[in-house]
């Protein structure tokens, strides 16, 4: 991780505000400020709330989160919420376990990247991002080194937590890969 006196996220000197997703972190990254701060391992990120009407003419908010880094070991991986169906076709397909119970009872995962992956999940604050990112925001995929995903806003913390999972898993990657 670098300097024990450093953000796990961006880097910055100084003792930690908090802990989350396996990585300590200084205040400003904590509140959710990652925009413009992780450009020393790579990466960007950016987010932003807009009105959304879905096909039931329901109106709410909800968080678009981007992001990237570059120069990594690519992982390819679909995380999705388990569903009946996908329980039943487990029973007749191969499907890909982390062997710990509570994230493969959690999120269902398809990908063409195992080893790297199953490296990646022997870190708690990997597999804590993902569920966080499957709870609340489904499915969504990381191609490469970048990750696409939408939520519901239904609670004010939000708007910080799916961005902090989002780089920490992203950071996760680029310090493994």
């Amino acid at each position: 991780m670098g300097d024990a006196n450093a953000c796990g996220m961006c880097g910055a000197p100084g003792e930690a505000s908090g802990r989350n997703f396996g990585l300590d972190l200084c205040a400003p990254c904590e509140a959710g400020n990652l925009t413009g701060r992780l450009g020393s391992w790579g990466a960007e990120i950016s987010s932003e709330v807009v009105m959304f009407t879905d096909r039931h003419k329901q109106t709410y908010e909800q968080i678009r989160v981007t992001a990237q880094v570059q120069g990594v070991q690519p992982l390819l991986a679909t995380f999705s919420r388990p569903t009946a169906g996908s329980k039943v076709l487990g029973l007749f397909r191969k499907r890909f376990k982390s062997g710990d119970p509570l994230f493969d009872n959690t999120v269902t995962v398809q990908t063409r990247t195992a080893e790297f992956l199953r490296s990646l999940l022997q870190d708690d604050g990997f597999q804590s991002a993902v569920m966080t990112l499957t709870t609340h925001a489904g499915d969504f995929e990381v191609t490469g080194g970048a990750i696409e995903l939408a939520a519901k806003v239904d609670e004010l913390d939000l708007r910080v937590e799916l961005p902090l999972a989002t780089a920490a898993l992203l950071r996760h990657i680029a310090r493994l890969g």
